[in-house]
């Protein structure tokens, strides 16, 4: 039953529309909006196949369907409040302290690793989701790719779409800390919508060669060291793949694991 205070606003096409050529998809179409909380949010077109789904999500906002187990805290708030700016976001100058102190960092350390203990090593995910290759600190591009195609906040598209990441968040790019505070933020806030998968540079042995390490040191201070080590610790609970409708199958693959698999494939 839906909750008395949630409403979505829908409208479609009428059947005069089904005899026009080209327009007649648009019989097959719904305009759906969000007027849980702001009546005048962004709408989105969706199949009138897949409208059942659409209602579904937007009903996920009412406090009635939230998991009783998901944590919110202010710190994952503020880092996306801060970070997820896709339009407007700009880098700190060189040489610039990082937005968080080591203690913020530490504190949505903590609430991630509780988001991700209660999840399998394998996820079982449905669709519609969007799925993000290896970002490697390359935060200008990642918000390049949220303002282009929709971004994982109420006013972007996530009422209506998942997120899956596939790992590989840190090491080489020059903005590793914006990368993973951000989408680990974006678990702890969405951790039904927001998944995250674990890549090989999300261990020690790699990230301390390939550059996470030194980020923290020279970013944070005398505590980077500390920081780093708790990220580790998140990463190592970490889901190591999904798989989509039981028909795809998501996984980070590198190193000698890809080898073997091209060599499986007889590549």
């Amino acid at each position: 039953m839906r909750s008395e205070q949630h409403e979505s606003a829908v409208t479609a096409r009428g059947s005069e529309d089904e005899s026009r050529g080209p327009r007649a998809g648009f019989a097959r179409r719904a305009i759906v909006g969000d007027l849980f909380e702001a009546p005048s949010g962004p709408l989105r077109q969706v199949s009138v196949d897949r409208l059942g789904d659409a209602e579904s999500r937007l009903e996920r906002r009412d406090p009635i369907f939230s998991r009783s187990t998901s944590v919110h805290t202010a710190i994952a708030a503020q880092v996306i409040s801060v970070l997820l700016k896709p339009r407007t976001w700009t880098p700190s100058p060189p040489g610039q302290p990082f937005e968080f102190s080591p203690h913020e960092l530490v504190e949505l350390c903590e609430h991630a690793e509780a988001v991700l203990r209660d999840e399998p090593t394998l996820l079982k995910l449905g669709a519609p989701i969007k799925i993000f290759g290896d970002i490697h600190g390359q935060y200008p591009d990642l918000m390049r790719l949220f303002a282009e195609f929709g971004a994982p906040a109420h006013t972007g598209d996530l009422d209506l779409v998942d997120y899956l990441f596939l790992g590989d968040y840190v090491d080489r790019g020059a903005y590793q800390l914006e990368t993973i505070c951000l989408v680990l933020a974006l678990k702890v806030e969405y951790p039904d919508r927001v998944f995250l998968l674990r890549g090989n540079h999300e261990s020690p042995e790699i990230n301390e060669k390939y550059g996470f390490r030194d980020e923290c040191l020279d970013r944070l201070g005398p505590a980077g060291d500390a920081v780093w080590r708790c990220f580790n610790a998140v990463f190592a609970w970490l889901p190591i793949a999904a798989t989509i409708c039981d028909k795809i199958f998501c996984v980070r693959a590198a190193g000698p694991l890809a080898a073997r698999a091209r060599g499986a494939r007889g590549c």
